[in-house]
């Protein structure tokens, strides 16, 4: 950091025009507001699926978008274009896609001729493993954050233990019922929810000893329960359901802490919710295609971005590392804010033009500076073709944006 800074006064001192900036790249504390969320619009709206998207997710790097859908395709977007650069067909059905740590391979399950979970090289389109063990349909898959562990659960009422690395599991639960799972974020507990009454919790270094800790709740006839996400933190536990309420315990105690509500979903729709990176919101798409947001704090709800989807938003996605949401029906949304470009020096690309997430994404990337002192810094330097004076301080504000400023 004091070499950049030597370097930095060396060449303002001199006569070129350009300037060396040092900026810092927060890493960590990732903060949203009620604003933001307000100002979001639909960026892109693309309609190159007939039926049902099933599945929706980005990559760690928040580069990439991966989608599938009912049609046995399966789509990859570039997040800073909103172009789609990747279409695979497979020919044993597509569902429950999601990304392994390498954003060139995927896994999903299949929907015709077997019940295998397939993991797939997308750039070569060919296959690397299957993983059989599933006598009945793969309803779930939930891949460690940390390693290369992931979680299978069916209609056979089965939940399967696999390493990407080898073809067979390496644990198993046969239960009385169809089960769902998750890993917590440091890929070291897994829950498995039960009958919608009971969560287990497992440590996967001594998981054949059974669950550590087990958590029983009334049941709810009026739904069951569709998926499960743990906290950014791993103090929570998200509980989704194909009703219109979401439940939010906690991790440790069990207790449940709050009963979201105010979603419409009157046909039994396994809508899934999820937190935001932050963890201060929870979001969840709905029946009537708008996307809701409560206060994770209170569970109170803030928003309903309405008008997006004329079918049932039943998945919805945030960017992990830009300021970007994805939500699906048929039609395939990506949101960004509407003020993303009150930057001067953006205007000429924007000026009387909408949104643009190619500028949008290169602002997020040229300049992610904050003040916010309890996160972890990295220094960077960027050679910028400006007057370091023409930056306006605004930017440099800790609360211009999720995490990043944008030049």
């Amino acid at each position: 950091l004091v070499l950049f800074l030597i370097i930095g006064v060396f060449i303002s001192s001199s006569s070129t025009f350009y300037r060396i900036i040092i900026l810092f790249e927060m890493v960590e504390e990732l903060r949203i507001s009620v604003e933001t969320l307000t100002s979001m619009v639909p960026a892109r709206c693309h309609r190159d699926n007939d039926v049902r998207i099933n599945s929706l997710q980005f990559s760690p790097d928040g580069f990439s978008l991966l989608v599938g859908s009912d049609d046995d395709t399966i789509r990859i977007y570039d997040a800073s274009s909103g172009i789609c650069n990747w279409r695979v067909r497979s020919d044993y059905g597509v569902d429950n896609v999601v990304f392994t740590h390498s954003d060139a391979c995927c896994l999903h399950t299949s929907t015709t001729h077997d019940d295998s979970i397939r993991y797939l090289c997308l750039p070569h389109n060919k296959y690397i493993r299957f993983f059989n063990a599933h006598t009945k349909r793969v309803v779930g898959l939930n891949l460690s954050p940390v390693d290369d562990m992931f979680l299978s659960w069916g209609l056979d009422r089965t939940l399967f233990l696999w390493d990407l690395r080898i073809p067979d599991p390496v644990g198993c639960a046969h239960l009385s019922c169809r089960p769902l799972g998750s890993f917590d974020p440091e890929g070291i507990i897994f829950a498995i929810g039960i009958n919608s009454e009971v969560v287990n919790l497992y440590d996967l270094r001594a998981y054949d000893k059974g669950p550590f800790n087990r958590f029983f709740f009334a049941k709810d006839t009026s739904c069951d329960w569709t998926h499960m996400d743990f906290s950014p933190d791993g103090r929570h536990i998200l509980i989704s359901t194909n009703g219109t309420v979401i439940r939010k315990i906690d991790s440790f105690s069990g207790m449940l802490l709050q009963t979201l509500e105010g979603r419409m979903n009157g046909r039994g729709i396994p809508i899934e919710a999820q937190f935001t990176p932050d963890g201060r919101y929870v979001f969840s798409g709905s029946s009537d295609g708008s996307i809701c947001f409560w206060n994770s704090s209170d569970g109170e709800m803030v928003l309903s971005l309405e008008g997006s989807h004329s079918s049932v938003s039943q998945f919805t996605e945030f960017n992990p590392r830009y300021l970007m949401m994805a939500s699906a029906c048929t039609s395939l949304n990506l949101w960004i804010p509407s003020d993303a470009f009150n930057n001067p020096f953006h205007l000429s690309k924007i000026e009387d033009t909408p949104a643009n997430i190619h500028d949008f994404m290169l602002g997020q990337q040229e300049v992610r500076a904050s003040h916010h002192c309890g996160a972890v810094w990295n220094a960077v330097a960027f050679l910028c073709a400006c007057d370091c004076k023409h930056i306006p301080k605004h930017l440099f504000h800790r609360d211009i944006s999720w995490d990043v400023a944008k030049c």
